[in-house]
């Protein structure tokens, strides 16, 4: 009778730490992502172009304004998708951790955040200098890389022991500086931390900076694959003029100037792909999304698993990425996004909520009286919820001549989970 009263007790308990456990679950479960914030655009100028980054995102609507989403600086932050300014004449936008710099169409380039050495971050977009030439902009974490018309290369910003500047001789400057004498055609617009990445007018594929490598920097710019074929600047995976896309082996990409490349896939096309550290998404021909897996082991290698088709009922038309996020956009007008979710700020824990503050006290005190950032290397335990799932971002709608066009509504923060 005990014994049958025992196992009957410890029933009762299992059944009690199942159900807790349930509860607790279905409690930290994530919210469902809100419906996209649906913006009208009087008129359509071109399509959707978005540039994922560090930190963040920025989209140019189909009416040439520009929109931006997370980081644009340290006390800048677009929880959803933001106007920024009321100029309709923008060809390109990136954005990093700490700034944003966009190209007008009169090839003006302007920034926002930091701004350079021994300047205050600004909440507005400032004028780069007076030049009108400048055709393609690439940003790291305080550093800026900018190709004017005539295909040279100007840098500056702060090189923070990387040589992220390019140029061995200096560690920072606070006005655009030209680095060698040769001609370039692209850039890497994705954005990293301490490195760079773009072509040159002969193909070949050049990188400075931390090459996301422990202990490995470039100080200027150096080839970084054999070869001169290649059609795309990227330090994840570049692609080469036979529509193969390759990357850097191991258990994190990690270029060099003797790192060895591997294919990861045929067939591509730009646009019409987005890789991830562990997932390359592609657009199929009949505007469906694919999906493979990438296994990567510093031993045996890279490899990816046979595409499954995520059929969601919508068509694809486009695919970017950068290390954080994945983007999509649909035939609607709809901007998807995977990976890190930038709409919440991050839970800090008090050390690392000490260390932030103090930081960005040195940084500002540095700033302020000319003598430039005085801390680096910040590390916190702050991190970002990350999603598998493409949630849909923002919907932009063109009027139609019956509905006279409408100003956005003043965006309102997501639902928390």
């Amino acid at each position: 009778m005990a014994a049958t009263r025992m196992l009957g007790w410890m029933a009762l308990g299992t059944i009690g730490v199942l159900a807790l456990g349930i509860a607790l679950h279905h409690a930290t479960r994530p919210a469902p992502f809100p419906p996209p914030l649906v913006v009208t655009v009087g008129q359509s100028n071109g399509p959707i172009r978005v540039f994922p980054g560090i930190g963040g995102m920025v989209m140019l609507a189909p009416d040439g304004t520009l929109w931006r989403w997370g980081m644009a600086g340290q006390r800048s932050r677009a929880l959803v998708p933001t106007p920024v300014g009321s100029e309709s004449n923008w060809v390109q936008a990136v954005c990093g951790n700490n700034h944003l710099l966009a190209l007008r169409g009169d090839g003006t380039l302007w920034q926002m955040g930091y701004l350079g050495p021994g300047q205050l971050p600004s909440s507005t977009l400032k004028q780069v200098g007076k030049e009108t030439n400048w055709a393609t902009v690439a940003v790291s974490d305080v550093t800026t890389a900018a190709l004017q018309a005539d295909g040279t290369l100007h840098t500056w910003g702060e090189s923070m022991g990387f040589g992220t500047l390019g140029d061995p001789t200096v560690s920072s400057r606070a006005a655009p500086a030209p680095v060698g004498s040769g001609r370039w055609t692209a850039l890497d617009l994705t954005g990293y931390n301490a490195g760079h990445c773009g072509l040159t007018t002969n193909g070949t594929l050049m990188a400075w900076g931390l090459a996301l490598q422990p202990g490995s920097t470039l100080p200027e710019p150096t080839p970084i694959a054999p070869g001169t074929g290649w059609i795309t600047a990227s330090l994840l995976a570049p692609l080469d003029a036979h529509g193969v896309l390759w990357t850097f082996p191991g258990s994190w990409p990690t270029p060099s100037a003797t790192s060895a490349l591997v294919r990861l896939a045929e067939g591509m096309a730009p646009g019409r792909y987005a890789v991830g550290h562990r997932e390359l998404r592609t657009i199929a021909p009949d505007g469906a999304l694919e999906v493979r897996r990438i296994n990567r082991d510093r031993h045996s290698g890279v490899s990816v698993s046979a595409p499954q088709r995520l059929d969601i009922g919508v068509r694809w038309i486009g695919l970017s990425s950068s290390l954080a996020n994945q983007v999509g956009v649909t035939e609607d007008g709809t901007v998807w996004v995977w990976g890190v979710d930038w709409s919440e700020e991050p839970t800090l824990t008090p050390v690392s909520q000490f260390k932030r503050a103090l930081h960005t006290g040195l940084n500002l005190f540095g700033e302020t009286f000319g003598f430039g950032r005085l801390s680096h290397g910040l590390s916190t335990s702050a991190t970002h919820r990350s999603y598998d799932d493409a949630r849909p971002l923002v919907r932009f709608v063109i009027a139609s001549d019956s509905d006279p066009p409408t100003a956005p509504a003043p965006p309102t923060p997501p639902p928390r989970p």
